[in-house]
């Protein structure tokens, strides 16, 4: 099977509430959501 077999699942956005801003990176990146938040703040400035 190779990546193009597979089917990729629809990429959505959520609005997250000012108070579970904070929360947001640790949940989704766990213990790497520094290098997580930095990939994300240089993809959308760099553009």
């Amino acid at each position: 099977m190779t990546i193009q077999d597979q089917e990729s699942p629809p990429v959505t956005a959520t609005i997250v509430a000012d108070a579970d801003r904070l929360d947001f990176f640790p949940t989704y990146f766990g213990k790497y959501f520094m290098a997580g938040e930095n990939l994300l703040y240089v993809h959308a400035c760099c553009r």
